[in-house]
């Protein structure tokens, strides 16, 4: 499920340019085929042997390799939640978008300063980031309802 995600589309051309375009590419290529095919037909084909999840495939195999299974459905778990959160942006913007005038529109003064567009809206009106790492800001009740949403979806697409 996590071979071709969000990173692929969001994450790789900027990686791709930032560390050398096609010279990036190659070193690339070379350890996803070496290491990365290898190790996904390795677990694709130990789960399909045994007929058993994940963690208890690498558990069964050693006990020693136990933590991989353990390590990967951790992952998994992670990066379900962070998929949920950015579902609950994209709910929420959806639902902002449907007034006259969308709120990020870009706005200025008479000095030609930006006072609002997409990424002030973001930042102030969405997140209310705080000024500091270490101050803890409130709960964004604006974003409750779209991540209840969210969670209602993903559970009604799995609910068997």
């Amino acid at each position: 499920g996590y071979a071709v995600g969000l990173g692929n589309i969001w994450r790789f051309p900027y990686l791709v340019f930032t560390n050398g375009g096609a010279a990036f590419l190659i070193p690339y290529l070379i350890i996803t085929v070496c290491l990365g095919v290898p190790i996904f037909a390795l677990e694709v084909g130990a789960g399909q042997l045994f007929q058993k999840g994940v963690a208890r495939v690498w558990r069964d195999l050693s006990v020693w390799t136990s933590g991989a299974g353990l390590a990967s459905t951790l992952v998994c778990f992670i990066i379900g939640l962070y998929y949920n959160v950015l579902i609950t942006y994209s709910l929420y913007y959806l639902g902002v978008s449907f007034r006259e005038t969308v709120p990020w529109t870009e706005q200025r003064d008479e000095n030609d300063n930006v006072l609002m567009n997409a990424d002030i809206y973001l930042r102030e009106n969405v997140l209310n980031v705080s000024e500091s790492a270490n101050a803890i800001g409130a709960v964004q009740w604006q974003l409750l309802i779209p991540f209840a949403a969210a969670w209602i979806l993903i559970f009604a697409i799995l609910f068997k």
